[in-house]
């Protein structure tokens, strides 16, 4: 949850606390209370978005890591490949073109060689497991380049997830503005004759403003630093 939906959760938390303490200024069937229950669906709805957002991010960075293990299975396998092909360039002069990897491939190039490899591999299988490949050596690369094609897509649906509940955040912050900004008007002509409280009610539905907002790296490393146990750092 961004900063700034934080702070406008703890002004709808302080005028729930305030309603509770003066029950009597905010009748059943008022226009006041009608308000003051719109704060309080708003407020079960951040908490309820908090969670979906948070339950994004932890789903979105376990299939990136599940994505990460896929990755590496499948180029080990092609390596193995090229390592056993490289032995053989003497016997087969230019297998060690057949079975190449670029530097740096990308996710697509991997999952290319990984089809092409299977497809020229048979024809060079006797002598590939001779140099001391699996028997199965071509299933084995078929299915980790099948486990990690299916990874591609679940981080893509956690980001979703993640990115709904955030828009939601801010759909329903803001729907809490709004009854924030009526009921500012009501409670000043309620308390027009008690500036005690109406002093009271303007300092629990001011937003703090404070230092400029984090950015979302910066809540990140915060965090770290928390679940690490250290302090949390000062911002100018």
């Amino acid at each position: 949850m961004h900063i700034s939906i934080k702070r406008r959760l703890a002004v709808f938390n302080r005028m729930r606390t305030f309603r509770f303490g003066n029950a009597d200024d905010f009748p059943a069937g008022s226009d006041e209370a009608e308000q003051m229950d719109e704060i309080e669906e708003v407020v079960r709805l951040l908490e309820d978005f908090e969670q979906q957002q948070l339950s994004g991010a932890r789903r979105m960075s376990a299939t990136f890591a599940q994505k990460s293990d896929a990755r590496k299975r499948l180029r080990a396998r092609l390596d193995e490949i090229v390592t056993a092909a490289r032995t053989l360039k003497r016997r087969y002069p230019g297998i060690e073109q057949i079975f190449r990897i670029p530097k740096n491939p990308v996710d697509q190039t991997l999952l290319s060689l990984a089809h092409t490899f299977s497809l020229s591999a048979p024809e060079y299988a006797v002598d590939l497991k001779r140099r001391g490949l699996d028997d199965d050596f071509i299933e084995q690369l078929m299915a980790a380049a099948v486990e990690f094609q299916q990874a591609f897509a679940p981080p893509q649906v956690a980001l979703g997830k993640k990115t709904d509940a955030t828009a939601k955040l801010g759909a329903a912050a803001a729907r809490g503005m709004e009854a924030r900004a009526v009921l500012g008007g009501i409670m000043k002509l309620k308390y027009k004759n008690d500036p005690v409280k109406l002093g009271r009610w303007r300092a629990v539905t001011r937003i703090e403003r404070g230092a400029a907002p984090p950015t979302e790296k910066e809540e990140d490393y915060e965090e770290q630093r928390r679940s690490a146990g250290a302090p949390a750092s000062c911002r100018p």
